[in-house]
């Protein structure tokens, strides 16, 4: 005589009083993923990489620019970046990074005793950008790096092909992530302070200068852009002359506002959409809930 055996069943109550058998080893598998589908949901996916502009994270760019992340003195600084660039979403902004000019840059270290980096989202249009620093800033300007800053890269110890761009090693972490929502078409603003300028470490003094006697190994120069003219640049900055740095928002770009801007590469990641995050709280409260 043969036994069959059956799978035990669950009884799970029915909205009318009854009950319906359900098979205990094809829920039981679900219950015990939910956990891991969960994790897999609120784990924080690994950042993205953005060059700004687009399309040169293997191209050298056509300029090279020194102030305000190695300067001889104080110095104030603002960076105009289209949102053009970035695609569209939820982006929480984590760190940002530059690279050493081929020609004008070189291995270094500097110190920035007093450094100061914030982000803003600023309806201004680049045609438009104020000479004061004030009327560019957006209503949610966060501050993402302040205090002492040390900068260095190693990209000219290892050779690289001629016209290869360097590395982006020069990486500055954010304290305080910086959320940008491009679908609300306002453009990214960088705004940097260096209270006291940069204190050479095993680097050259002439590194500070941005002049002809910069040019080779012993210069601290980095990748920029220069647009030809204010109505194609996707890129802008204004900024104080060397020493005459503040952090005065009525302060004026004594050093002028043109169509230049350093080479960035943005880490990044999208936030959770509301609809993934609905999905979440409907799986935990199935989780918990009692029948």
């Amino acid at each position: 005589m043969k036994f069959h055996a059956h799978a035990p069943k669950l009884m799970v109550p029915s909205n009318e009083g009854s009950t319906h058998g359900l098979t205990l080893k094809f829920v039981l598998p679900m219950i015990l993923a939910v956990p891991l589908l969960l994790k897999a949901q609120t784990d924080p996916p690994p950042p993205l990489n953005l060059v700004v502009p687009n399309g040169y994270a293997d191209i050298e760019a056509n300029s090279d620019l020194l102030w305000p992340l190695v300067a001889p003195g104080p110095v104030r600084f603002q960076q105009w970046l289209s949102n053009a660039h970035f695609p569209q979403g939820v982006l929480t902004i984590t760190a940002i990074s530059f690279r050493p000019d081929t020609a004008n840059g070189g291995s270094f270290e500097t110190e920035n005793s007093s450094f100061l980096m914030r982000l803003s989202t600023t309806a201004v249009a680049g045609t438009d950008l104020s000479n004061r620093f004030l009327d560019n800033l957006g209503t949610d300007l966060t501050t993402v790096k302040q205090g002492t800053v040390r900068l260095s890269s190693k990209s000219f110890d290892t050779p690289t092909p001629d016209g290869t761009p360097k590395a982006f090693d020069v990486r500055i972490p954010f304290d305080t992530p910086f959320v940008y929502d491009t679908t609300s078409g306002s453009h990214l603003l960088l705004d940097i302070y260096n209270e006291f300028g940069s204190t050479p470490v095993n680097t050259p003094p002439s590194c500070l200068l941005q002049v002809t006697a910069t040019i080779g190994p012993s210069g601290c120069n980095f990748d920029a852009i220069l647009f030809a003219d204010a109505t194609t640049a996707t890129v802008r900055r204004l900024r104080t002359s060397a020493g005459d740095g503040s952090l005065s928002d009525d302060l004026v770009g004594t050093g002028g506002l043109d169509n230049k801007g350093y080479i960035t590469r943005f880490e990044y990641t999208f936030a959770p959409s509301q609809t993934a995050m609905e999905k979440i709280r409907k799986a935990k409260k199935s989780v918990v809930s009692e029948p």
